[in-house]
């Protein structure tokens, strides 16, 4: 979901009626000193990250005047921290804080409503300000018809011990930070944290996080996050296709398409511990699962790729759309890697009846395709596998080996290992697959 930074966010605050420290954004140390020069106060140097915990991490510097303001941003700019490079600072006006707040509103998918939260204390992560003071702290749970009252907020900031003065002016800002901010532009998650009284009795935002609902952004197309200027041409090809892509590492040798991030995980797990690399993790689940041939295209336009794994166990997704799709993507790119595809689920035996047919056509144009499902016993064509208990290692095994990588588990020294488990499973699996009325299963039952 796009993500924007400090100086985005405080863009759209300003404009929406939020007060926010004078500043400007630099790219370079002169820029830097110039807008310190026009300020004419002292000035905070902040670098512009997707991220959070930035002072922490040293990337936030003071300065007293226009000569230190460009030092420090010539300390920061081209650097990396918390594993992003620094393109730009923010420059601004350095407060004279009296007190830090913390106010935010996210989306709580345990109770499916927003869900409003304020703090006396701030200037910390909200975790830790629940940890440490958890009576100073408010969470409000809103009906999403009605949205945020003003008197809700009011109560939560009396609660939580903002001081009486304050109470009306720290409410108001909870209750634009909810309708202004977090309901106008779709917001997933924004907090103002902190929240600064300044010394003259104004209240501040400070800092400020704001990360937008993907599937809402064709309503703010005014709205190029900094982050996504930057995407390389697959990012941005799977941004329009509204794919979930996430690129790890373009110089490795494995790319896993899935229709689910858990199993999407899982490969990752199996790839790890074996000592091999995950380029890319992209799923065609859901809405786009009819476009996994161009998916499939899409991958093979890394550098390193040594062999592409598709791995899919269908619910509301389609086996065989998802086998006829890639197949025809195969037959038209004619790739000169392994491709392993693994088709379960819903629509599983028109899958298995496309891959017996297509093999024999990809073995024909010296292709290297090898697949298996939950169902199939290793019989049907050359290149297909037994499924079964084994239906999600067997697919990550056998692209490893593709690879040149021996497959061995090495789960973490927390987790104990279980070998009697799978000879239970096993002994199940064999027991009750013959119970169930589709010969394909009863079959099946003979190979575990």
């Amino acid at each position: 979901m796009p993500y924007l930074l400090e100086y985005e966010a405080k863009q759209i605050f300003r404009k929406e009626g939020l007060t926010t420290p004078e500043g400007e954004v630099a790219e370079t140390p002169e820029q830097a000193k110039s807008f310190a020069e026009r300020i004419g106060k002292p000035v905070v140097i902040k670098i512009q990250i997707p991220a959070g915990r930035r002072g922490r991490a040293g990337g936030v510097k003071f300065a007293e005047n226009p000569d230190e303001a460009g030092k420090a941003a010539r300390e920061l700019i081209g650097k990396e921290f918390l594993g992003h490079k620094v393109n730009k600072v923010l420059v601004e006006e350095k407060l004279d804080i009296k007190k830090e707040f913390y106010i935010g509103v996210v989306n709580d998918r345990a109770a499916k409503s927003p869900a409003v939260l304020i703090s006396s204390e701030g200037g910390m992560e909200i975790e830790e300000i629940t940890q440490k003071f958890p009576e100073k702290f408010a969470k409000i749970n809103v009906d999403i018809f009605k949205g945020l009252q003003v008197f809700q907020a009011r109560n939560a900031a009396r609660k939580v011990g903002i001081p009486t003065e304050l109470i009306n002016s720290v409410a108001n800002m909870v209750y634009n930070l909810y309708w202004r901010i977090y309901r106008k532009y779709d917001a997933t998650f924004t907090e103002i944290n902190p929240l600064c009284l300044t010394s003259d009795g104004k209240l501040i935002a400070a800092d400020a996080r704001l990360s937008i609902d993907d599937d809402a952004m064709f309503r703010h197309k005014e709205i190029i996050p900094e982050t996504e200027k930057y995407l390389n041409e697959r990012e941005k090809h799977a941004k329009e296709k509204g794919y979930v892509y996430v690129e790890l590492d373009p110089n490795a040798e494995i790319a896993c398409i899935s229709n689910g991030a858990g199993l999407g995980m899982s490969v990752m797990d199996y790839v790890n511990e074996a000592g091999g690399r995950l380029a890319c993790f992209m799923d065609v689940g859901g809405r786009s699962y009819e476009l996994a041939g161009d998916a499939l295209k899409m991958v093979l336009t890394l550098p390193n790729l040594k062999a592409v794994l598709f791995h899919v166990y269908a619910g509301l997704t389609r086996a065989n759309v998802i086998a006829k799709g890639v197949c025809e993507a195969i037959k038209e790119v004619k790739p000169k890697i392994p491709i392993f595809i693994q088709v379960s689920g819903t629509g599983e035996k028109g899958a298995i009846e496309i891959m017996k047919k297509e093999s024999e056509e990809f073995k024909k144009m010296g292709l290297t395709v090898e697949w298996c499902s939950h169902t199939v016993t290793g019989e049907e064509s050359p290149s297909s596998h037994k499924g079964g208990v084994d239906v999600i290692e067997t697919p990550v095994k056998r692209v490893l080996e593709l690879c040149g990588i021996k497959y061995k588990r090495n789960p973490p020294k927390w987790l104990p290992e279980h070998p009697e488990w799978e000879k239970t499973t096993r002994e199940i699996m064999r027991k009750t697959l013959p119970l169930r009325p589709e010969p394909e299963y009863k079959e099946l039952a003979k190979y575990e």
